[in-house]
């Protein structure tokens, strides 16, 4: 996918702008996607992709993560429903890399609670680094049920997108 890709003519001269192509392989879907109906207390799930930038200028990557409420089969085992961002809450971000380097620092503790969550990372927006021309980096994230979660809730669930952005740098 080009983010932007010109060429115009003027006169003698040629003057075309330059692009950052972006792609992602090894798709992380099934790491927040409502099917983990599994996940108790303690347990994790994770994902990672290849992010690479196929134009030929250098780019900077950032993260922005949005959710929406999945709840499986309509209600929980005690009849109580939680929000998507009080499942979220529950959601301790235990890895969260760019290029084999930890960015979990980056994230802000929103809810002054202590950990960082996917309602946490939600509400940031992370900078990755530089993802230069030709060049892929790696991207994984790792989610773990907070242990205090009620088993209660196991039927609230959440869809999570992991949305990365590539700026061209000139």
């Amino acid at each position: 996918m080009a983010l932007s890709s010109d060429q115009e003519r003027s006169g003698s001269n040629t003057i075309q702008v330059r692009t950052v192509e972006f792609s992602m392989a090894s798709s992380g879907g099934g790491v927040v996607d409502g099917s983990n109906g599994s996940l108790r207390p303690g347990a994790s799930t994770s994902g990672n992709v290849t992010i690479s930038n196929l134009g030929d200028l250098d780019g900077t990557a950032d993260l922005n993560v949005t959710y929406t409420e999945r709840d499986a089969n309509g209600s929980t085992a005690d009849g109580t429903d939680i929000s998507a961002d009080e499942t979220a809450k529950l959601l301790d971000i235990t890895t969260l890399q760019y290029g084999g380097l930890s960015i979990i620092k980056y994230i802000n503790d929103r809810d002054g609670d202590g950990t960082k969550t996917l309602y946490d990372l939600a509400q940031s927006e992370v900078n990755l680094g530089t993802l230069d021309a030709s060049e892929s980096q790696r991207f994984s994230v790792t989610l773990t049920v907070n242990e205090s979660s009620e088993n209660t809730f196991r039927n609230d669930g959440l869809n999570a997108t992991f949305n990365v952005t590539v700026t061209q740098t000139y």
